[in-house]
Formats: structure tokens, C-alpha cells, sequence
């Protein structure tokens, strides 16, 4: 079983080279956005050989009823082989468990933006997964800056 806390856990479940490590860094890091906004996803690293192999199906059958985490991310093959390391976006919903399980590729970048919009319910799952370039992988969608930056005046 996974955890059932807050932290949306980030599992690897492809042992195949070492892009854990960088797709672990690279999910971690804090975005800068206009007006001050930093956005860092709540998100733990689940680095366990067991989870080797499993599909993203058996690892939703994992998730403890009482989770409170909207979402799963998944580091499997397709990461380990992405010059972008992208990761699978697992939907959790609860309340539509039609669309539970359905799934979307995103950039280690952009999954604060969507982690922290999914666990707030600030934006629905729609919202992302039509943003999907045509690679089938979101990328983020708000400008970030360089931190101590000045954002460009408004028109």
C-alpha cells in the first residue's frame, strides 16, 4: 500500500538507468511566477522495488481509501526514455470513479502548477489534459520567472 497522507506520492516503478534521481530534482524544484507566486508540488519519492514493472491500474488499486491526494504520479519506462523525463499523471477522483485511473503525461516542471491546482480543486482535470501538446505531454502553462526578476509592466 501506498501512503495515505497529504504527499502525492511520486513512484518509480522503471529500475532501468539512473533519470530517478534527475526526474526526482527536477519535480521538486520551486517555480517562480509573476506577483511572487512560488508553487512547489507536495510530492514524496516512493523508491521501492516492489512497485517494479506495475502498471498505472495496479498502482491506483494501491492507494488507501483514505488518501488525501488527488492524484499519483507514475516514473515508469516512458520517463526513464523522455530526454524530458516526463511523468504519468494518474487522476484519483473519488467522486468520478468513471474517470478514475485516466491518465496524462506532463513535464516535470509543470507538475507543481498541477499538482498544486489538482489538490486545491482550483482547476478540474479537463483543464490539463487538453492542454496536452501534440506529443501528449503538458508542459507548464504559466510563465515562470527567474527569481528577483521584475514581471513586465501591464499594458
Amino acid at each position: 500500500m501506498l501512503d495515505a497522507d497529504e504527499t502525492v506520492p511520486l513512484v518509480r516503478t522503471d529500475f532501468s538507468d539512473d533519470a530517478w534521481a534527475t526526474t526526482c530534482a527536477q519535480v521538486a524544484l520551486p517555480r517562480h511566477f509573476s506577483e511572487g507566486d512560488i508553487r512547489i508540488a507536495t510530492v514524496e519519492p516512493a523508491d521501492n522495488a516492489a512497485y517494479a514493472g506495475l502498471t498505472a491500474a495496479h498502482l491506483v488499486t494501491l492507494v488507501p481509501a483514505d488518501a488525501e491526494y488527488a492524484i499519483l504520479l507514475v516514473a515508469d519506462n516512458a520517463t526513464t526514455e523522455s530526454a524530458e523525463h516526463h511523468v504519468l499523471v494518474v487522476d484519483l477522483d473519488d467522486d468520478d470513479l468513471d474517470n478514475r485511473g485516466r491518465s496524462f503525461r506532463a513535464t516535470p516542471s509543470a507538475i507543481p502548477e498541477i499538482e498544486t491546482n489538482l489538490s486545491l480543486a482550483n482547476v478540474d482535470w479537463e483543464h490539463f489534459a487538453d492542454s496536452a501538446g501534440d506529443d501528449g505531454v503538458v508542459r507548464p502553462m504559466l510563465a515562470e520567472m527567474t527569481p528577483g526578476s521584475v514581471p513586465p509592466a501591464a499594458d
